[in-house]
C-alpha cells in the first residue's frame, strides 16, 4: 500500500506531505519476544512478550523514556545484544525475498553472518564510537563492502563508497579523512551511508540524531527520508522524542516497563492517544506556533524493572488508574487504528482514557497561557 508521510507541527497537528515510499509484505516479525539481563540476583526482564511486525518499506518508530526497553528491543531484533543480555523466549522471523521465514533467534553466529549488513544493518547514536579512529573513512567503507562481496575489487568498492557518501552529502575528497577530521553531523551521515553499503532491506536506528544539534538533525532526517524513498528499505527508529517520530513514522510503538503499551499511526497518536502514558508523552512537547501552552510532565519516575508492581507498570504514575490496574496486567488489545494495553481500552470503548475533556483541557491550557502572555 502507499505510504503518505506526515509533517507534524505540535502546535497545529498533522499536515499532509508527499508520499515517500511503498509499504509491502511483512519483513521482520517479533513474536512473544522476551529479553533478560542476567544478574547475580537473577534475570531482569527488559523486554516482555513483544509482538511487533515491520513491513517492507515501512518506518516504525519506537518511543519511550529511558529504561523502557526500546534500545534492548532494537538490539534483539538484529540479534546484536551481548551478555549479560539474552533472548530468553520468542521468535524474530526474517522474511527474505523468495525464501521461507528464518528465526534469527535460533541461528548461530556463523549462520547470522550472511544476514548482517546485507539484509539488516544498524546505525548507532554515537558515530565517533562506531567509526575506527585510526582508519581513513574510505578504507572502512571498502573493508565493509569487500567483506560481504569478496568479488568486488578495491577500485569497485572505492567507487561504491564515493557514491554512498555523495548520497548523504559528503564530498568525495573526504574519503581520505580520518573520523576526527569530520564534524559530528558528517560522522553521523557517514555512518548512515555505511549502513546502506550492502543495500540492506532493514536499517535499525538507535537514536541516530541524539548527538547533533537540531539544525543538523533536520538535515540528517531529510536525507534519511529521501534515501528511504529512493532505496525502499524499512526502518526501525528508536528515540525518546515522540514529536520526531510523529513526523517521520508510518507507525509508532510506545514502550513502558519493558512492554509495548500502545501502537498507532502518527495521526492517531497525535490526535487521540489511548494509553495514559502516551497522553503524557503527547503533552510533554511544546508547540512550534503561538499560543504557547504550558508543558505537563509525567509525575514520578520510570519503574524499577527488578521490582515491577503486580498490575499495570504505569499505575503508580497514572492519574486515571482504576482498581483493576493495581492487580492485573492489561493485555495489548487490538483496536481500530492500532493497539493499546490499558484497562480503560475495551472493544466497546476503543478511545480508552482519551475523551473530549482531554482536548478541552489542552485548549484551556493554551488559552490560559496566551492570556497570561498578553497581560504581561
Amino acid at each position: 500500500m502507499n505510504r503518505a508521510s506526515t509533517t507534524i507541527d505540535p502546535g497545529t497537528g498533522p499536515k499532509a506531505a508527499p508520499s515517500t515510499g511503498q509499504i509491502g509484505d511483512p519483513l521482520l516479525e517479533a513474536r512473544h519476544l522476551c529479553v533478560d539481563y542476567v544478574t547475580e540476583a537473577g534475570p531482569v526482564r527488559a523486554c516482555d512478550d513483544i509482538d511487533l511486525t515491520l513491513h517492507r518499506g515501512e518506518i516504525v518508530g519506537i518511543a519511550g523514556e529511558s529504561a523502557s526497553g526500546k534500545s534492548t528491543l532494537l538490539a534483539a531484533l538484529g540479534r546484536l545484544q551481548r551478555p549479560p543480555a539474552v533472548t530468553s523466549a520468542g521468535q524474530v522471523l526474517f522474511h527474505g525475498r523468495g525464501r521461507e521465514p528464518v528465526d534469527l533467534v535460533r541461528l548461530s553466529e556463523a549462520e547470522l553472518s550472511p544476514y548482517r549488513w546485507v539484509e539488516i544493518s544498524i546505525v548507532m547514536q554515537s558515530a565517533m564510537a562506531c567509526l575506527n579512529p585510526v582508519m581513513r573513512l574510505g578504507a572502512q567503507f571498502v573493508d565493509a563492502i569487500r567483506a560481504h562481496d569478496p568479488q568486488a575489487s578495491k577500485a569497485e568498492a572505492t567507487g561504491q563508497t564515493a557514491e554512498l557518501l555523495r548520497m548523504v552529502g559528503i564530498p568525495e575528497h573526504r574519503l581520505s579523512a580520518y573520523p576526527h577530521q569530520l564534524s559530528g553531523g558528517m560522522q553521523q551521515r557517514a555512518l548512515i551511508a555505511l549502513s546502506l553499503a550492502c543495500r540492506p532491506q532493514l536499517v535499525l536506528m538507535d537514536e541516530p540524531t541524539t548527538a547533533v544539534d537540531v539544525v543538523m538533525q533536520r538535515q540528517i532526517l531529510g536525507q534519511l527520508m529521501a534515501l528511504q524513498a529512493e532505496l525502499g528499505f524499512a526502518v526501525a527508529f528508536v528515540t525518546h522524542d515522540l514529536s520526531l517520530l510523529l513526523e517521520i513514522s508510518d507507525r509508532i510503538a510506545i514502550m513502558y516497563g519493558g512492554k509495548i503499551v500502545e501502537v498507532g499511526t502518527p495521526e492517531q497518536l497525535y490526535a487521540a492517544p489511548r494509553h495514559p502514558y502516551t497522553q503524557g508523552l503527547r503533552r510533554a512537547f511544546p508547540p512550534l506556533t503561538e499560543p504557547v501552552r504550558r508543558l505537563n510532565g509525567i509525575p514520578g519516575s520510570p519503574p524499577d524493572l527488578t521490582q515491577l508492581p503486580p498490575g499495570c507498570a504505569f499505575a503508580p504514575r497514572c492519574t486515571k488508574r482504576i482498581d483493576v490496574c493495581e492487580s492485573t496486567i492489561p493485555p495489548l488489545l487490538e483496536i481500530p487504528g492500532g493497539a493499546a494495553a490499558c484497562h480503560l481500552v475495551t472493544p466497546e470503548n476503543p478511545a480508552g482514557a482519551w475523551d473530549a475533556d482531554d482536548n478541552l483541557s489542552l485548549e484551556a491550557l493554551e488559552i490560559e497561557e496566551a492570556t497570561s502572555h498578553d497581560q504581561a
